[in-house]
């Protein structure tokens, strides 16, 4: 079977071991921890307007694959072939859909360095995090290629609404990865716990659109500096949901405050600058 647990062993007869024991670490590129991490600095210390479509598309390609997961209830390669612990469903991969998405994205809405450089680092970042699955085990080809599928239709989607009415697109991301997390946590009976943590973005993400947007323009320097405080926070709060935390309610409940201290951040910024400035005037002009 080319799509099997032959194409996995087979993947890793060819390879060193050396090389094999590097996707360790580059597997984490696509992980969603440190998705959000990468969409709290591109949110913060860019367009704020921007970053909260970037951070729209992430979490909507993110709940589309926690529901299509539990959709298909296709299993995972054997336990005794992964090299890295991973539990739930196999396809689609989250780990080559975000990694699309993610860094696709990046490529497509920051118009930093030639273009096709841009889109040359994305693609080889995305095709280290899609080996990776294959190689650790975790995940047979056919569940990476079902994840790249799905990451390059959400970021065609992303990139064609770009210029079309952009301030409406980024609730509508989140509310289409709220639907998707829904139907995750439904079918699993609420045990799945990556369903539960990624609805709990998206509806921090929709009440932070409600009551806040849109982002002010803070000075970046203090936004920096308050981003540098929250980040860990945040970190914690979507590690603990990850690993330690049980309970729907509460899993829900520890990641929507961690994007809304994301996305609320800016507007906290700003009101410090803005106190800043009153008390000591020119400190705070750095933009």
């Amino acid at each position: 079977m080319p799509f099997g647990t032959r194409a996995i062993e087979g993947t890793r007869e060819e390879l060193p071991e050396a090389v094999v024991e590097l996707f360790v670490p580059l597997t984490d590129l696509g992980d969603p921890l440190f998705f959000v991490v990468l969409a709290a600095v591109v949110y913060w210390l860019g367009d704020h307007d921007r970053g909260a479509y970037f951070v729209g598309a992430m979490l909507l390609v993110l709940g589309l694959t926690v529901g299509l997961k539990e959709l298909f209830a296709l299993p995972r390669p054997p336990a005794e072939l992964h090299l890295v612990a991973e539990t739930g469903y196999g396809l689609p991969s989250g780990h080559a859909a975000g990694a699309v998405v993610v860094y696709g994205g990046l490529a497509a809405l920051y118009d930093r360095g030639p273009r096709v450089l841009r889109y040359a680092v994305a693609a080889i970042v995305v095709a280290l995090v899609s080996a990776s699955r294959v190689v650790l085990g975790v995940h047979y080809v056919a569940d990476v290629l079902a994840g790249l599928a799905l990451g390059v239709a959400v970021l065609a989607l992303a990139v064609r609404l770009r210029e079309r009415e952009r301030e409406r697109v980024p609730p509508v991301f989140y509310a289409g990865g709220a639907i998707g997390a829904i139907v995750g946590a439904a079918l699993s009976g609420l045990r799945y716990e990556s369903s539960l943590l990624v609805l709990g973005g998206t509806v921090g993400a929709l009440v932070w659109w409600i009551l806040l947007a849109p982002a002010p323009a803070a000075p970046r320097r203090m936004t920096a500096l308050l981003g540098a405080v929250v980040l860990p926070i945040v970190v914690w709060l979507v590690y603990l949901g990850m690993t330690a935390l049980e309970g729907p309610l509460v899993l829900v409940a520890v990641t929507a405050v961690a994007i809304t201290l994301v996305l609320a951040t800016p507007h906290a910024a700003a009101r410090l600058a803005s106190i800043a400035e009153r008390r000591h005037p020119g400190v705070a002009t750095d933009r």
